[in-house]
Formats: structure tokens, sequence, C-alpha cells
């Protein structure tokens, strides 16, 4: 019985720790041993629910989506509000429209150039039920999405939403039409 008690404790000891994680505290990040620049592991205290950190909230998946999916705006601990992909936003009709002219020259991983379009494929992949997106309650002030130029588009709201800032933090992701 010994024996085996001191062959464990022994494999716990020899075991090599895991040296490639990025530890995340508040807007804080570093990497820490950092062996393999396309690969880490994200240390936090929350599970995330589904495969797709773009399509729920929480601290987790906040931070894998920071490192993956942008956001029409990025809104600071401080309050700063950041344009992450937007030029500018003009609200008009007391909140019930806004008016959003995107960045020139943005494009995703594989080299997609992100415009008016892309952003509302978006937003109607996170509004669809079956898609099972944690932002969809979100969304449901927005009555439409109109695309008025290859890098401009309008939100027309039913009213001026209370969350207006966080609709614009959704994380914008490649839909691809299949």
């Amino acid at each position: 019985m010994l024996f085996l008690i001191g062959s464990f404790l022994f494999f716990l000891a020899k075991k090599e720790p895991y040296e490639n994680y990025m530890i995340y505290k508040g807007s804080n990040r570093k990497v820490v041993h950092e062996r393999n620049k396309k690969e880490y592991v994200i240390q936090s205290s929350q599970m995330i629910a589904q495969p797709h950190p773009y399509s729920q909230k929480g601290d987790s998946a906040q931070a894998i989506r920071n490192l993956v999916y942008p956001s029409l705006i990025k809104v600071e601990p401080s309050k700063e509000i950041i344009y992450q992909l937007v030029e500018d936003i003009i609200l008009k009709e007391n909140g019930k429209k806004a008016e959003i002219t995107l960045k020139d020259h943005l494009n995703f991983h594989d080299g997609t150039q992100i415009d008016a379009s892309a952003v509302k494929k978006a937003y109607e992949w996170h509004k669809r039920f079956e898609n099972n997106s944690a932002y969809r309650d979100d969304l449901l002030s927005i009555k439409q999405i109109d695309i008025t130029g290859k890098q401009s588009l309008v939100f027309h709201f039913y009213t001026l939403p209370k969350n207006i800032l966080e609709i614009f933090e959704i994380p914008i992701m490649h839909c691809v039409d299949r």
C-alpha cells in the first residue's frame, strides 16, 4: 500500500507542468512560458458552456473572443469607448436609428474584407434562435439592418435600446453561406 502511494506521489511530482498558458486578470494579460505561439490555454474560473465562444457571454468567452473576434466598439472598464471596426456611429431619431460607417481595409483571418454585408450577416446569425447565441435577447430591439454602402449600414430600433453599447459590442465573426 505504501508503495502505491509513493509511486502515485512520484508520478505527480515528475509530471511536467503545462507551460503554455495565458493569464487574464481584468484587462491585464501576459503570456507565461510561451513555447508555441499558435496554441494557448486560457485559465479561468468559468467553464465555457458551448464550443462557440462568439455566441456566449462570460469572462472566459470574452477572453477568447477578444483574441479572435472583433466588435464594432469596445467599452473599457473605465467606460472609454474604443472604435474597433467603425469610423463613427451617429444616432438619429431619438436613438431609434444608428448610422454606422465601418473602417476601410479590415479583413477576417482568411483575407475576406469586413464590410457592411459581413457585419449584417453576423448580427443576423446572433438573432437566429437555432444558433443559441447568448446575445439574441440583446438584439430583440433591432427592427432591421439596412446596408447603405459597402462600408456603411443603418440599424433601425423599435425604441431607443437601454443596452445600445452592448449591441455594438457583439462579436463579428465571418459567416459563410453554405
